[in-house]
């Protein structure tokens, strides 16, 4: 079960370091948190993914399009 709660400073650091180097599902499986949890943060803190059309089609694929 993924965590739950604030994001820790190490995990903040982590995300600012890699949301743009590694894939959604790379970061939840290392931080243990869910692709929602990780994009809100990553919005909050005003990151970019790596490449938004690679973040759209995993999202077309969550909702089975």
């Amino acid at each position: 079960m993924a965590k739950q709660g604030k994001f820790s400073t190490e995990e903040i650091d982590f995300l600012k370091e890699n949301y743009c180097k590694l894939d959604i599902q790379e970061i939840c499986n290392i931080l243990d948190r869910t692709k929602d949890s990780i994009r809100y943060k990553a919005s909050k803190l005003k990151l970019k993914s790596r490449n938004i059309f690679e973040e759209l089609k995993e999202i077309l694929k969550e909702i089975g399009e």
